[in-house]
């Protein structure tokens, strides 16, 4: 798939060298086509996408076989076709190499169950965000708590543990002014999801490193936060770690 995928793009490019039409012309009709074939897929009606974005891929410029990848891999994801969205995705990312890119590759794969693809997709889109401030769609806590579940699921307990590390650090202290700014949707993860993933990771390590991970947690919670953890039968030793006292939960 992947390779039938690559000489497509051979393909455009070529076709793309022997084009004379007006560049604005063409990327008008590219916007106006792409609108609606996002707005399609968005309406969950794959077929129509797919057989559109198809048509693209064979016979579209370089730019158009791009988008119409991005297209048919989600499409494909909601039609639960995992390894299909991979093929698509990966080529994306070769072509774009952006946290967004190689993020939903990162997602298609821990669906697909290929994880030999997903841990170094999601470590991509981490370093380009934290090292370079590279934009992207999702924060930096939201892409590290899908890869601290990506990383349970294959049990690598001791890499789980490292990211959970990162993730409460970056939930405690959101992000740097310019990484905030990087973030076209500035998602961050709830707490709910946060104790949840933390409970998952937290039970193959010991139960000393459990308190301390929970403690330095609730340093940073408001009181109404601190009542939560209770909810999750997690108990802090509040002589270690000093803070109002939380209200009786009505």
């Amino acid at each position: 798939m992947l390779q039938w995928i690559r000489e497509q793009w051979h393909q455009a490019q070529l076709r793309e060298s022997a084009k004379k039409s007006p560049p604005n012309q063409s990327a008008e009709r590219e916007a106006l086509l792409f609108s609606g074939l996002w707005r399609e897929l968005q309406d969950n009606q794959l077929d129509s996408v797919v057989s559109a974005a198809g048509v693209l891929l064979e016979r579209g410029s370089p730019q158009e076989l791009i988008e119409a990848c991005k297209i048919l891999a989600h499409a494909h994801l909601n039609n639960h076709r995992h390894d299909e969205a991979v093929s698509y995705f990966r080529f994306v990312a070769e072509q774009q190499n952006t946290p967004d890119a190689w993020f939903n590759l990162a997602t298609a794969a821990t669906l697909a169950k290929d994880f030999a693809t997903s841990q170094p997709a999601y470590e991509q889109a981490l370093d380009l965000c934290t090292t370079t401030g590279a934009a992207s769609h999702y924060s930096i806590p939201y892409m590290r708590m899908n890869f601290c579940n990506a990383l349970e699921v294959q049990q690598e307990h001791a890499q789980a543990f490292e990211q959970l590390q990162l993730l409460l650090r970056s939930y405690l202290d959101p992000a740097p002014a310019a990484s905030r700014l990087s973030s076209i949707l500035p998602i961050q993860p709830s707490l709910p999801q946060l104790l949840i993933i933390a409970s998952r990771i937290l039970a193959h390590h010991s139960i000393a490193e459990a308190e301390i991970w929970y403690g330095t947690l609730a340093q940073g919670l408001s009181p109404h936060e601190r009542q939560l953890l209770s909810r999750f039968h997690i108990h802090i030793n509040d002589a270690q770690n000093p803070g109002p006292d939380p209200e009786p939960i009505t």
